[in-house]
């Protein structure tokens, strides 16, 4: 119930009530000098439409930008927030409906990152390269 209440909302379901939640989660690494970028972590509600599962995945192998990246599809966004580092850059990706508060979303991102940051940094150093 934890994740789920943290994502906006219940237990699954579909439908229009979909389209308020967070749908997808995910965190990325990618070292300096590579063009491969890890998926260190992905947690996304069950059962997520294929259009989220393909947004936030396609947001996951997009190259880091140097500040928030940001596509859509069929109602769902999709944003990236790139972390940079002397070592790489790390990603927190989030997908969320249409009728969901981007600056809530935004918010979400930014509260991963800062919670993770350096515990991401440490796992990731072996994600990569």
């Amino acid at each position: 119930a934890g994740m789920a209440s943290f994502f906006g909302g219940g237990g699954g379901g579909g439908g229009s009530e979909t389209a308020s939640r967070l749908m997808y989660l995910a965190i990325t690494r990618n070292n300096l000098g590579s063009d491969d970028t890890a998926t260190v972590a992905e947690f996304f509600v069950r059962p997520a439409p294929p259009t989220v599962l393909k947004l936030g995945r396609t947001m996951v192998k997009r190259s880091p930008t140097p500040g928030w990246d940001d596509i859509n599809s069929a109602g769902w966004r999709a944003i990236k927030l790139p972390i940079h580092d002397l070592g790489g850059c790390t990603g927190f990706v989030a997908v969320f409906g249409g009728t969901f508060d981007p600056k809530r979303a935004q918010a979400t991102t930014e509260r991963l990152a800062l919670l993770l940051g350096n515990s991401s940094n440490t796992l990731t150093s072996c994600a990569g390269s």
